[in-house]
């Protein structure tokens, strides 16, 4: 996938979840943690290997929770870019204890890591 406007091409997408226990609303915790888990998931260390400047990577976050208006998102941050591109969305998951009530807040990320075209390269 190709990123027309920055001549960016995707080359790794990876996958988490979060949750809080705790209940209280801590929707900004359960994505930190869902982003956490992503980058476990990940291989991002090629990108140590290649050689491009990280000012030249963009990072892409996507965190879905069921009440996006209680994320604090400049909470987020990368250790791939200083200022990834960061998307909050309804999605995930609030899962509530019958017994006290208490909603367990599940959250889940997407991180995407887009490069510039390089010399050599196909990236599909």
């Amino acid at each position: 996938m190709t990123d027309q406007s920055t001549n960016h091409g995707r080359l790794i997408i990876a996958m988490g979840m979060g949750t809080c226990l705790l209940g209280r609303d801590n929707y900004t915790k359960s994505a930190l943690h869902a982003i956490e888990d992503a980058h476990q998931h990940s291989k991002l260390s090629i990108l140590k290997r290649l050689n491009i400047a990280p000012k030249d990577i963009r990072v892409k976050i996507t965190v879905g929770v069921q009440q996006p208006d209680n994320v604090a998102a400049s909470e987020f941050y990368s250790q791939l870019s200083d200022q990834p591109e960061i998307h909050v969305v309804k999605g995930g998951l609030n899962v509530t204890d019958p017994e006290t009530g208490a909603p367990m807040i599940v959250a889940s990320a997407a991180v995407e890591v887009f490069l510039p075209q390089q010399e050599g390269w196909t990236l599909r």
